[in-house]
């Protein structure tokens, strides 16, 4: 806060006016301070609270539920947050919210030894991050008739780019299209592994079905006489003994 000489004027939420004695002073200082901590309060304080309650809200789920202000009443309210209840509390996420990573949800074997993660869950970091913010955009107002309405407007815009800037090690989206477009490619490659298999299995098939006939009469006619000789031969040595053969 800027201090102002006697008989200046200035916005009363950045300057206060040095009176004719010292009650006078204090007392344009606290007016100074209560309205530079209600525009605070309206402006940046609401920009940020509005980020915290977006994302408290949007990291619900049936096992743990947002957080809700104690109340009514909630604008006077000063008990910490407690966790809400199906009963009273809207929890958008009713999907999986196991620990587990979210590609592991689904999976697919498409060869020996090789398992492809193909799940995911609504609510990963990257979509948790997008939602709180569309939902800040949509809920936050700006009357033409609010003073604070276009420093409170600059500081969520402020505080929503920053959030969809995915920094600060958040999931980015494009981290889930790297994951889904490698698990794409791996199914590709064993689409392509699995079809050569088949079409070599097919040839080959193929080579055994359109055997002819009589090809195969002959191969079996060959065997035939080649059992036929072998048991003739074996009949004969059966009855070789040493007399006969002297």
């Amino acid at each position: 806060l800027a201090a102002r000489a006697t008989g200046t004027t200035g916005q009363a939420s950045d300057s206060f006016e040095i009176g004719v004695d010292v009650n006078a002073t204090a007392a344009n200082l606290r007016a100074s301070i209560t309205a530079a901590l209600g525009k605070e309060a309206a402006t940046t304080l609401s920009a940020a609270s509005s980020q915290v309650a977006a994302r408290n809200f949007f990291a619900g789920t049936p096992s743990s539920p947002p957080l809700r202000v104690p109340g009514p009443p909630y604008n006077t309210a000063t008990a910490a947050p407690a966790a809400g209840t199906a009963a009273n509390t809207v929890i958008w996420y009713r999907g999986d919210d196991g620990s587990d990573p979210a590609r592991s949800t689904a999976s697919v074997q498409v060869d020996k030894g090789q398992i492809v993660g193909t799940g995911a869950r609504a609510n990963e970091e990257a979509f948790r991050i997008g939602l709180a913010q569309f939902a800040i955009m949509a809920a936050e107002s700006f009357p033409a008739n609010d003073a604070n309405s276009q420093a409170r407007y600059e500081a969520m815009t402020a505080r929503v780019s920053d959030r969809l800037a995915f920094g600060n090690g958040a999931q980015k989206p494009a981290e889930i299209i790297t994951e889904f477009g490698s698990a794409q490619t791996a199914l590709a490659r064993a689409k392509e592994r699995h079809e050569s298999t088949k079409n070599y299995l097919d040839t080959t098939l193929s080579s055994v079905e359109t055997v002819s006939r009589e090809e195969v009469a002959v191969q079996i006619l060959s065997l035939q006489t080649q059992l036929q000789a072998s048991y003739e031969t074996t009949a004969i040595l059966s009855k070789l003994t040493l007399t006969n053969y002297l």
